[in-house]
């Protein structure tokens, strides 16, 4: 498993170095006083990564499961120095989905000598954007990520296949968001030591294990359950030591 994950990751480095040298313009990289990193996200489950509609994942030694889907939104990207805030993007959000490659990067410029040993996301949309109605860019509808303007957006799909589920086909669905009365927008920071790309992995794994799946396994509305799952869900995220 290890040696598949880290063959992942340095595929993914090897696309995003043709990324950088394709789509990054020489009138950027002159500019002095800043410089761009990229935040790389590596969807697994137990540390092996995850390929969607093709593979079958083991739970435990008799259950199994597979991924149709595994979207969700990071949001106000900062970068911190001992919880103190260094930089912090501006229209910051973005649409991270495991069946587009593109989107596992983020880049973010920021300051030359900027220092920090943190980093800052939200997993999900603010209200006052939910508020403000539907919009373009990684938050246009048609991403798929948008109920209505009551309800707003989807922060987080997880959708896919489990011998645990006693449905049709034995599916699971899971659209978190909602942001009043019970709002789902949460909070990651993560410690960081490397300052140009960094890795973060998520172990879907770790959501899957903190739930019962035989009888939780749909749930496409807002509420109290959805903020509950969604602090389940941002245990997923971790750092991936270079």
């Amino acid at each position: 498993m290890a040696k598949n994950f880290c063959k992942f990751v340095q595929t993914m480095r090897n696309n995003l170095l043709l990324f950088i040298i394709l789509f990054v313009s020489p009138s950027s990289l002159l500019i002095g006083q800043a410089k761009d990193i990229y935040m790389l996200f590596t969807p697994t489950f137990n540390r092996t990564p995850i390929i969607l509609e093709e593979e079958y994942y083991t739970i435990n030694e008799t259950d199994s499961i597979r991924f149709n889907g595994c979207k969700f939104y990071i949001s106000d990207v900062q970068l911190l120095h001992n919880d103190k805030i260094q930089f912090k993007e501006k229209n910051s959000f973005h649409l991270i989905n495991a069946n587009d490659v593109a989107s596992m990067s983020v880049k973010l410029i920021i300051p030359k000598d900027i220092s920090f040993n943190q980093i800052k996301f939200n997993i999900g949309i603010d209200s006052l954007t939910n508020v403000s109605g539907a919009m373009g860019g990684d938050l246009d509808p048609t991403k798929g990520m948008y109920w209505t303007w009551q309800s707003g957006y989807i922060n987080i799909k997880l959708e896919g296949q489990s011998n645990l589920c006693k449905t049709r086909n034995n599916e699971f669905e899971f659209h978190l968001g909602g942001y009043s009365p019970y709002p789902t927008c949460k909070s990651v920071v993560l410690n960081v030591t490397q300052k140009d790309n960094i890795q973060i992995e998520v172990d879907i794994s770790k959501f899957i294990n903190s739930i019962n799946l035989s009888e939780q396994h749909h749930l496409m509305t807002p509420g109290k359950e959805a903020a509950l799952l969604s602090e389940k869900f941002i245990q997923v995220f971790s750092i991936v030591q270079p």
